[in-house]
């Protein structure tokens, strides 16, 4: 007995995904123009921001479209700031440097992407297990893909999601009111009438 739920299955990530080194392109190359080259501190936990970029001429990216990222593809840091899975929402390709892996799905359905990367979000102390280095944590693909996932079946992925994305949109819808609510109160103005049942500790000592 395994004692999952009927369908769930205890998988490898490795058999779920492969994740893909990126290349070490030389720093020599990098420029304010040409094809953005997506490095670790490109990536947000969201969405990769290409604004800080570095880029590499025509001549270089040509011979580096074995290491192309494209709309839609998810990268992962694997140095420092391990984790942080992050989309590609640019419309021309980008390249992937060093010390980020680009996840390669075995299911392309896109409830079951999503449900990745949401397992990777929250697998942050896995990694950190794994990770060498002294000051600066580095995890490898096989690290990586060596983490265990309970894969549910493909709609119970799908109900998962669905969830997920339902709680973060009313967190955030959350977070955005009240920060309204903080311009719209003068400072000062929340501070309690009068002092706290305790505040007479102070006075007696």
């Amino acid at each position: 007995m395994s004692g999952l739920p009927a369908g769930w299955s205890r998988l490898r990530l490795g058999e779920v995904i492969k994740i893909r080194n990126g290349y070490a392109f030389k720093s020599s190359d990098f420029g304010p123009s040409g094809t953005p080259v997506i490095r670790q501190s490109n990536l947000t936990g969201h969405n990769v921001d290409l604004t800080k970029c570095v880029c590499v001429p025509a001549s270089v990216a040509a011979n580096s479209s074995a290491f192309a990222v494209h709309k839609g593809d998810i990268l992962i840091g694997m140095s420092g700031s391990i984790g942080e899975p992050s989309i590609y929402q640019g419309e021309e390709p980008a390249l992937q440097n060093q010390r980020t892996g680009l996840i390669v799905f075995r299911e392309t359905d896109s409830a079951h992407r999503a449900f990745i990367k949401y397992f990777l979000q929250h697998s942050e102390e896995a990694y950190i297990k794994k990770g060498k280095g002294i000051g600066v944590q580095n995890v490898s693909a096989t690290d990586i893909e060596g983490i265990e996932i309970l894969l549910p079946p493909l709609d119970e992925q799908r109900r998962i999601v669905i969830k997920l994305d339902e709680f973060l949109a009313n967190t955030k819808q959350a977070r955005d009111h009240l920060s309204h609510v903080r311009k719209l109160v003068p400072p000062g103005s929340l501070r309690p009438a009068s002092p706290p049942a305790w505040s007479w500790l102070k006075q007696t000592t």
